[in-house]
């Protein structure tokens, strides 16, 4: 027997819950799984019945304890002072005679003598973290109650088997499957004869070795098992969280059920999936307590304002304008809201660019001041479209017919059509833009991180960009030409309307476009610009100059500035 013993040295082994100096045994007792930091014997299981935890005093000594006791142990065995010595051999990870399972799950970890006898063997039980079925055996080791617990918990759910713990204390734990009615006789009830029993190898140990164990099962699958809770769940489904970490609720309790055979409830899901981000990302308050440091890091390339007035607005600009090198040139613009002192700065610091209001903001403001109605609607957005002055001459004259309060206040000087009239923006950038509903889509696609705890919400927002910004690069390497797709599909559509025009030509490259409408517009090749100013705003030709340049013998493509 002594030569048995000295396979096992556990002396200065590194467990998870402590470590075993050379002189003495001293493991720090704790409940606490790896990985996910939780009790093991919490129970959120939808019954009320707890099946993990029993007080002492319910269960005492037996007169079967005794006998195991008596059959397992010599209390006439003296230890060799070398017991407790380590062996590296048995629990090295890298060496290639015990190789990890490419899981990381595995329940037993074999060691032989010097003389490599197969017929002595120590079993020492390894954290569980895959879904595969474990191996139990008499003389296996485990560190504490609560990796043992965790080890028959994982067998009854994925056996689906009713196993229940008859005893539950630090020191020694048993566990039975259930009674059950015999089918055949519905009056006879039937014991499992399944059942595990492990008690304390060395008094103050902590670490348990299974004394008994009988594997066999004659009950049949049960469908609602207790002992599954979302605890057990985070470990398994940890992984595939983390990856899709918007995996429904609802799928997920399909996909537990669809592996296990086992039924689960929504609202453990639901607390498995918050316990796995919780863990991820940190709870709200943890993040909270380093804002501080987060913004004094971001704080010299991020600007963070107060209020909304032309000092803080002053404020923003001048940290933006380095940061996205801007020059005081009328090749930018600048497209908002009607906000409180951001006109004043623009003023002040960029008077060369260009600003426009957004016009769907301005029709909120019209209709609030008292001019709802499809009419009014549909006049005002004609005037912001309208590409040149006379166009807009002639709407204002129609909408003062309509509505003279209307038209009184939309030629209000604080409304200059220069901010929100295609006729009146300058032709520099290169941009006929109404509205700024470009941050539309980007409120939408930060949705899935705007409810998170600020560090994590912060972090989805530069992986988001980040991500985005590799796409389009990858996507415009795509292009058959350095215009993109969306510019192609622009000009087929002017193409269609080739066919309303007919184009006389004026000498030095000018030609006149008259429409079958009766309007009729001026086309420059030479320095690519119609009387319709649309080319002019765009840099692509508008139909008028289309048709002049496919009569010319060209295409428009080639006329892109």
């Amino acid at each position: 027997m002594l030569d048995d013993m000295r396979d096992v040295n556990v002396g200065n082994w590194e467990w998870e819950s402590g470590t075993f100096p050379e002189s003495g045994v001293t493991i720090d007792d704790t409940d606490m799984i790896q990985g996910l930091g939780s009790n093991l014997f919490e129970d959120d299981s939808d019954s009320d019945a707890n099946y993990d935890h029993f007080s002492d005093s319910d269960y005492g000594f037996t007169d079967e304890d005794d006998r195991l006791y008596d059959e397992n142990v010599d209390v006439n065995t003296t230890l060799p002072s070398n017991f407790l010595e380590r062996d590296d051999r048995m629990f090295d990870s890298d060496s290639e005679e015990y190789p990890d399972s490419d899981d990381g799950f595995s329940s037993l970890n074999e060691t032989e003598d010097e003389d490599d006898s197969r017929t002595k063997k120590t079993h020492v039980f390894k954290p569980i973290k895959g879904k595969e079925e474990l191996v139990f055996c008499e003389g296996m080791l485990f560190r504490n109650r609560a990796q043992f617990a965790g080890a028959i918990r994982h067998h009854s759910i994925l056996q689906g088997k009713q196993i229940r713990f008859t005893k539950n204390e630090t020191t020694r734990v048993r566990a039975k499957c259930r009674v059950y009615v015999d089918p055949d006789n519905g009056k006879c009830k039937v014991e499992c004869p399944w059942e595990i029993f492990a008690s304390e190898r060395k008094k103050g140990s902590k670490t348990l070795q299974v004394k008994k164990y009988n594997p066999n099962h004659n009950c049949g699958r049960i469908w609602n098992n207790k002992l599954m809770n979302s605890e057990w769940l985070s470990m398994m489904y940890f992984d595939e969280i983390r990856i899709s970490p918007t995996l429904k609720v609802s799928e997920m309790m399909e996909k537990v059920r669809q592996e296990f055979k086992c039924n689960v409830s929504l609202s453990q899901c639901y607390r498995t999936k918050h316990k796995v981000l919780r863990k991820i990302e940190g709870s709200m308050d943890e993040q909270y307590a380093k804002l501080w440091d987060y913004c004094h890091e971001i704080h010299r390339t991020n600007p963070v304002v107060e209020i909304e007035n032309t000092s803080t607005w002053t404020w923003f600009l001048q940290h933006l304008i380095p940061d996205l090198e801007i020059v005081n040139e009328p090749t930018w613009t600048i497209i908002s809201d009607k906000q409180k002192g951001l006109e004043n700065a623009i003023k002040q610091l960029l008077p060369a660019i260009e600003h426009r209001h957004c016009v769907k903001h301005l029709h909120n403001n019209f209709k609030n001041a008292g001019f709802p109605g499809k009419v009014l609607h549909d006049k005002m957005w004609e005037l912001a479209r309208a590409s040149y002055v006379g166009r807009f001459n002639f709407l204002m004259g129609e909408l003062e017919k309509e509505d003279p309060k209307a038209f009184e206040w939309l030629s209000d000087p604080n409304r200059d059509p220069c901010h929100w009239s295609r006729s009146h923006f300058i032709l520099t950038p290169k941009c006929d833009i109404l509205v700024n509903n470009l941050c539309k889509p980007f409120n939408k696609a930060i949705l899935c991180a705007r409810d998170k705890p600020i560090l994590t919400m912060l972090e989805r927002l530069r992986t988001y960009f980040m991500d985005r910004l590799v796409k389009k690069r990858e996507f415009a390497t795509k292009w058959v030409d350095e215009l993109g797709p969306k510019i192609h599909k622009k000009i087929e559509k002017i193409k269609e309307r080739y066919g309303d025009y007919i184009i006389h030509p004026c000498g030095e490259g000018e030609f006149e476009a008259r429409g079958f409408d009766g309007g009729q517009h001026t086309i420059n090749l030479k320095t690519q610009t119609c009387s319709c100013r649309r080319w002019d705003l765009t840099g692509i030709p508008c139909e008028h100059a289309a048709r002049v340049i496919v009569e010319s013998g060209g295409q428009p493509e080639e006329y892109i500035c």
